[in-house]
């Protein structure tokens, strides 16, 4: 028996959320995918129940089980408390 786990990669929200790099400079993250990339890759270290949430809340919009505006939220959320948004 196999588990099949439906994604959606491709999915983008409505205006890009402008956040900061480990260099300072400003970047666009345009959806759930690139949120989770900047939270686990591409942000400075940062550990805290925001960051955390917003991981969360990222995978389960890609995975269809939480909408897309709650992952953006999210997002905006752990980055405002971090002083990272641009």
């Amino acid at each position: 028996m196999s588990i099949v786990i439906e994604t959606k990669f491709d999915v983008r929200w409505r205006e890009p959320v402008w956040v900061k790099t480990a260099a300072g400079t400003p970047e666009a993250v345009r959806g759930p995918r690139q949120a989770l990339q900047y939270l686990t890759r591409r942000s400075p270290v940062v550990d805290n129940a925001a960051f955390d949430r917003a991981k969360h809340t990222c995978v389960a919009a890609l995975r269809k089980e939480a909408s897309c505006d709650a992952a953006r939220q999210s997002f905006i959320t752990a980055t405002r408390q971090a002083h990272l948004d641009a």
